[in-house]
């Protein structure tokens, strides 16, 4: 099997941020947040516009927990009605949960994929796969 990433480290925090990162620059999405079950910033990706291209970094902290913080909220709304009508910088929101080590966490994106279609599929497998690897504590 060939390795396909580019950065690798033991940092489970630092994992799932460039993890977030590259989902959010492939499918070019103003900003992809992690958030624990009482909508705290666990991490987050925002994507940016470069001489026309898309680059994703690390989410201002800020504007990070401000999203976070949307995410049990609208969750809640998308269980009961089928759909969200949150906001984040004009742009709409999406929320999937995330179910990790007996926790869940909630992935919110903001904006339209690049293709109009979820990335829920592609991004949730990998944070569950990093968060499952993160040592408890002894």
């Amino acid at each position: 099997m060939t390795e396909q990433r580019v950065r690798r480290t033991e940092d489970t925090d630092l994992a799932i941020r460039y993890w977030l990162q590259g989902v959010a620059r492939r499918h070019n999405v103003g900003a992809l947040v992690l958030a624990d079950e009482r909508g705290e910033l666990v991490s987050g990706a925002e994507c940016l516009a470069f001489a026309g291209e898309p680059v994703a970094t690390g989410i201002d902290s800020l504007y990070g927990r401000d999203i976070a913080a949307i995410g049990p909220s609208a969750y809640d709304d998308v269980c009961r009605t089928g759909e969200t009508d949150w906001q984040a910088r004009g742009k709409p929101v999406r929320v999937a949960a995330v179910h990790a080590r007996d926790e869940r966490y909630f992935l919110v994106t903001v904006g339209e994929t690049a293709t109009g279609e979820p990335l829920e599929g592609e991004a949730i497998p990998g944070v569950v796969r990093i968060l499952s690897s993160r040592q408890l504590p002894s």
